[in-house]
């Protein structure tokens, strides 16, 4: 009698149970690799493998814990085994349980969606990403959706940041015979992925199901039906797009499997109305910090109260050295209580305000301080003159080059554009800005700020124009010269702007979206950007974070004390994004409910360009070593013979 199937007979399972076959699993970590072994043994037997397959079918629980491997990121890349703790667990049988309803219905009336918080780093996006696994490889014609709030979040090559990575990486683990062969062919002797079952945003499993993925904006999952579908971090999709959340969840109702997941991100957005919503058809399930062992070792409690931001643990509540350390390295105790503690009271607080004590020794005074004359030519504006005044709108970090002409490299120019109204007093009510960078190696380093007020845009296109030929690109290949590559927020009056720079000033090297039908959007908007396959993903939270991350790595460092003085003022909106105090007191008619930390604005487009370059060359994502021999480890040799260099520009026209 073959191995596996003696032991379920010995073991007399319930086979009416959810999870029939789990019980045979050992959790514990040494004696669950021994009988990872064991299996592997039993599977040489062809009629104990059909058995194993059958099982990893009826069981979801088995399937995870008897052949699913994760990734530990920390404190050190390891690959382990997927063994479900107790929450998980119960979070697994909640899963099957509406998968089981769902397929017994036949009226069409039984929903089975999910909305679970979670703190970061918990694993829970894997837990998920397993259940729409086994999805698509045990359910024939079955399609599945994943989606994130950025493109870059689903699916890049190359990344291990990406929800498809850690979908591959379930692949490349399990044994060779639980994955059909014919998803595999032969490069230079190994197997690796077909292009015909994998591609970008697309994983098809030959005689089962597809996975898809895209970004969750107004068009996610609207293509067509799907089995199953993740929303993964669906409380931040509302950031700077308000409403979105609605949208996304409405537009899927079609999709009775919807599993939304999330940090906390206040309580103005989507996520946390169903999560406090008493809609019956909507399943709830929060795991804690506390459920996961690895965050429990030391584990103690409390006996004074501790606040900690907007809330406070009471004497008797949990606490651990893995917490105290967590909260040492976040930015403010409201960012650590949202995602650590599931608060949803909201961040509150400044936006920079962990990093100002070190922005403020970045600061330094410019070298120089003027004005530009311009040539009076209507169509090629140039700089035909400095004149240094201690008060003038150009302020210069870096000695200027000969002919006011600085030595070619990979230079940004990045723009932040008011109307140009003025108050009573002839004061322009918001200043129009003109940040310039050099990309150095890793850093990227501010030059010179131009910041006047009451310009109307067509005349600061001309000033914009003139200076970006002051920083000029050279592109190796042609000798060719350029100016320095434009970016600008495209609402309001930096399209008027855009136009006139590029069409009007003919200047040739700018920002400029595509979209999949070949249409060209100039200029770059910040809360709703699109990606290089014509997605439309992001949000203004995720360009700032940008920003906030170069200046805690070391890769930018903030010389302008009028940027800092403003980077004092942005402070967390509700649901976690920045806004600049003096949004609502603006007199501009342009600003509305936008941002009005101008030069902040500029310098965080200048960032994102240089973020932007960056991630067109080398991948920095640092993975561990997998075992010789494996598929893992020729994937990665694979990837690191590939990547080529950083450009160091893009020429003309079209950044996209």
């Amino acid at each position: 009698m073959p191995k596996f199937l003696e032991k379920v007979r010995a073991a007399g399972i319930d086979s009416s149970a959810l999870c029939p076959f789990d019980p045979l699993v050992p959790k514990e970590r040494e004696a669950n690799l021994e009988w990872r072994k064991w299996l592997t043994e039993c599977a040489e037997d062809p009629e104990d493998r059909g058995y194993l397959v059958d099982a990893c079918r009826r069981d979801l629980r088995f399937f995870i814990n008897s052949f699913l491997w994760i990734k530990q990121e920390e404190p050190r890349p390891k690959d382990l085994p997927f063994i479900l703790w107790s929450r998980q667990s119960e979070y697994v049988d909640l899963l099957c349980e509406t998968r089981k309803a769902v397929a017994e219905d036949e009226t069409g009336s039984v929903r089975g969606d999910i909305v679970s918080d979670k703190p970061r780093r918990i694993g829970w996006s894997w837990l998920n990403l397993a259940e729409g696994l086994h999805v698509v490889r045990f359910t024939p014609g079955a399609t599945g959706i994943i989606g994130s709030r950025v493109a870059e979040d689903v699916d890049k090559p190359g990344s291990s940041k990406t929800l498809f990575w850690k979908l591959d990486y379930f692949i490349e683990y399990l044994p060779v015979w639980l994955w059909p062969n014919e998803y595999w062919h032969k490069r230079l002797g190994h197997p690796v992925p077909s292009m015909k079952y994998r591609s970008t945003f697309k994983l098809i499993v030959p005689g089962g199901g597809v996975m898809l993925g895209g970004t969750t904006q107004s068009n996610f999952a609207r293509s067509g039906g799907f089995a199953w579908m993740m929303l993964d971090e669906f409380a931040h999709v509302d950031r700077g797009q308000a409403g979105m959340g609605d949208r996304v969840w409405s537009g899927t109702q079609p999709c009775r499997l919807r599993r939304a997941l999330s940090t906390p991100a206040g309580r103005a957005n989507k996520f946390a109305r169903l999560r406090f919503s008493k809609d019956s058809s909507v399943k709830r399930f929060t795991v804690k910090w506390s459920d996961d062992p690895a965050k429990t070792v030391g584990i103690y409690t409390l006996t004074v109260p501790m606040a900690i931001g907007p809330i406070t643990l009471e004497p008797g509540e949990l606490w651990s050295p893995f917490m105290e350390s967590a909260r040492a390295g976040d930015d403010t105790d409201a960012l650590f209580a949202q995602e650590m503690l599931l608060s949803y009271e909201g961040i509150g607080g400044m936006f920079y305000d962990a990093m100002m004590p070190r922005v403020k020794l970045q600061v330094k005074d410019p070298i120089w301080r003027g004005n530009v004359k311009l040539t009076e030519d209507p169509r090629r504006p140039r700089v035909l003159r400095l004149e240094e005044d201690r008060q003038g709108f150009l302020e210069v970090w870096e000695p200027w080059g000969d002919g006011y002409v600085w030595p070619s490299a990979p230079m940004i120019m990045a723009a932040d554009v008011a109307s140009g109204s003025r108050d009573r007093e002839g004061r322009g009510a918001s200043n129009s800005v003109l940040v310039f960078g050099r990309i150095e190696g890793q850093k990227l380093i501010k030059m010179a700020q131009y910041m006047t007020h009451g310009l109307m845009p067509h005349l600061f296109a001309r000033i914009a124009c003139a200076l970006g030929w002051c920083f000029p690109i050279t592109v190796t290949r042609s000798s060719s010269t350029f100016p320095a590559f434009g970016i600008w927020e495209l609402q309001g009056p930096g399209e008027f702007f855009g136009n006139t720079l590029t069409g009007e000033l003919s200047y040739p090297n700018y920002y400029v979206e595509l979209t999949k039908s070949g249409m060209k959007h100039i200029g770059f908007h910040m809360g709703l950007y699109r990606q290089p396959d014509g997605t439309m993903a992001g949000s203004k939270v995720n360009v700032f974070n940008e920003h906030k991350q170069w200046l805690q790595e070391g890769w930018y460092e903030e010389p302008s004390f009028d940027t800092y003085r403003e980077m004092e003022q942005y402070k967390y909106t509700e649901d976690a994004g920045p806004q600049h105090v003096a949004v609502k007191t603006a007199l501009d008619p342009s600003l509305g409910r936008a941002n009005h930390g101008d030069s902040v604005i500029a310098t965080v487009l200048m960032v994102w360009a240089a973020k932007e370059m960056r991630e067109q060359g080398v991948s920095r994502d640092i993975e561990a070593d997998p075992p010789p021999g494996t598929l893992a480890f020729y994937h990665k040799e694979r990837r690191h013979r590939t990547a080529g260099a950083w450009p160091v520009s893009r020429g003309t026209g079209a950044w996209r």
